[in-house]
């Protein structure tokens, strides 16, 4: 499947990005880039995102925090061959275990963060957490 690959990659790019303190970082462009990247500039982790050339890449504008990396502590969930997927009360039950970390989750509706699927009473994947 593809979503792996390029999740670890749009990550390792934005991780590498914040770390460098670059005011923008290129990844490659595709439907599952762009949820992922809705989501993080919906939630303020980036400034905007805008398409270069022919659209096979994307340029992400970074947002920095007075004293934070967001993603210097990351959790990813999801791999090529193995996933965790989660009712909606499992996912009630990780909240409330962590409820300062960022948790991505797929489900049937699109991707969303943790707190948004449990408003709409959803299930599904997690794929990764950003702890501030």
């Amino acid at each position: 499947m593809v979503i792996f690959p390029s999740l670890l990659k749009l990550l390792t790019f934005l991780r590498n990005g914040y770390r460098a303190s670059l005011p923008s970082v290129l990844v490659n462009n595709s439907i599952f880039v762009r949820l992922i990247l809705d989501v993080l500039q919906r939630n303020m982790l980036i400034v905007s995102y805008s398409f270069l050339g022919n659209n096979n890449k994307l340029r992400v504008f970074l947002r920095y925090f007075e004293y934070k990396n967001p993603f210097l502590q990351l959790r990813i969930f999801a791999s090529s061959s193995y996933r965790v997927n989660c009712t909606y009360i499992k996912l009630r039950r990780h909240f409330l275990r962590f409820p300062s970390a960022l948790t991505f989750v797929s489900t049937t509706k699109g991707i969303f963060t943790l707190r948004e699927a449990l408003l709409l009473r959803l299930g599904g994947d997690l794929l990764f957490e950003v702890w501030f």
